[in-house]
């Protein structure tokens, strides 16, 4: 079985003109890739500084782990701790 290897594309509201927006961080798309190389080579490339790798042995279990991702970026209380850690 082949791995899933993808990057999460996660971009902040205001970047993206979006100064209304609730949500701190709009997900625009996930990019797949067959091999983990690839994954790290664009990832590395993206401006996106909030994206995220992600990897699963199906496109189900892809799908939830993005949907996972986009719920906790819209939980404001779990991203200001996120930014506790990283200032």
């Amino acid at each position: 079985m082949n791995k899933l290897y993808a990057v999460a594309l996660f971009y902040p509201a205001q970047e993206i003109g979006i100064e209304s927006s609730k949500e701190p961080f709009i997900y625009h798309r996930t990019v797949v890739f067959k091999n983990r190389t690839e994954q790290i080579q664009y990832y590395a490339n993206t401006m996106c500084p909030a994206s995220q790798m992600l990897e699963a042995d199906t496109e189900e279990e892809l799908k939830e782990k993005i949907q996972q991702l986009c719920n906790n970026f819209k939980d404001n209380a779990r991203l200001e701790n996120c930014l506790l850690y990283t200032s």
